[in-house]
């Protein structure tokens, strides 16, 4: 912080004019009198920091864009992009410039208007710099059947984004966009193998952006109850063996099993 003294001189007539002294943000403005002389002295801060940060105009949904930026560079400064016109402590996705130029910035999964901001690590992260950026919708796309036996497989052909977490899932149908079921990604493959629920109901196929887990588009889905019986005799010796005759989907980790007449579903003894 440095001093600065200004000496006004005395002027004669009635009315004064004003000088002022300027440093960063700081303004003195010392009015005059007649026949008065005054003495100012003010601490300002001299040196302002400036910055600069340059990016594509427009960017879509979920998306990835490239910023250029100047600025001091200081401990805790940043470069995220923000809603347009939210206060300079508020911001969204960012990265520190010290992590190279241009920098790299994943993009809101939210469409609407926004900022590139560079901050700096101070008290209520004041902003430097800034330019607009819009964020565009994306579309996304399922097709696969209407209807599925429970516990059986169903393939899901997707267009869509394809970001990096992005998401097919089975879901409960009218469930929130953060409540999923059985899922694959779908840089997996297309079309994307997904296994139905074991209990029989009403679902829904759903494409999920991979950072805020929201529902780009949705298709009905029925999983249908499917049966199995068991024969078998009635009685059988201690530490023998018992012979099944069973009808069943017959799928991968299906299993029949010896339990306790009142276990739970999820308890089970010797099984094949």
């Amino acid at each position: 912080m440095e001093a600065r003294a200004s000496i006004l001189p005395v002027t004669s007539g009635a009315n004064s004019g004003s000088r002022a002294r300027r440093c960063g943000r700081s303004t003195l403005r010392a009015g005059l009198q007649a026949c008065a002389v005054a003495l100012l002295v003010v601490a300002t801060p001299c040196g302002a920091q400036s910055a600069s940060v340059k990016a594509a105009a427009s960017a879509r949904v979920g998306g990835e864009i490239e910023v250029r930026w100047s600025g001091p560079n200081g401990a805790g400064d940043f470069v995220s992009i923000d809603v347009a016109g939210s206060p300079d402590a508020t911001y969204g996705p960012y990265a520190y410039p010290s992590a190279g130029n241009p920098l790299k910035l994943k993009v809101p999964d939210q469409p609407g208007q926004y900022e590139v901001r560079y901050h700096t690590g101070g008290s209520g992260y004041p902003v430097l710099a800034k330019t607009p950026l819009s964020v565009t919708e994306v579309a996304a796309s399922l097709e696969a059947a209407a209807s599925v036996p429970a516990g059986g497989t169903i393939e899901v052909k997707w267009t869509g984004p394809n970001d990096q977490g992005d998401f097919v899932s089975i879901d409960p149908a009218g469930a929130p966009d953060r409540t999923y079921g059985n899922y694959g990604y779908p840089a997996k493959g297309n079309p994307l193998a997904l296994k139905a629920p074991d209990a029989a109901g009403d679902y829904v196929l759903r494409y999920h952006l991979g950072d805020s887990y929201r529902v780009l588009a949705s298709r009905p889905l029925r999983v249908g109850a499917v049966g199995a019986t068991l024969e078998f005799p009635a009685q059988a010796n201690a530490g023998g063996t018992l012979a099944v005759r069973w009808t069943g989907p017959g799928r991968k980790g299906d299993f029949i099993s010896i339990d306790a007449a009142d276990a739970g579903e999820k308890s089970y003894g010797n099984y094949a």
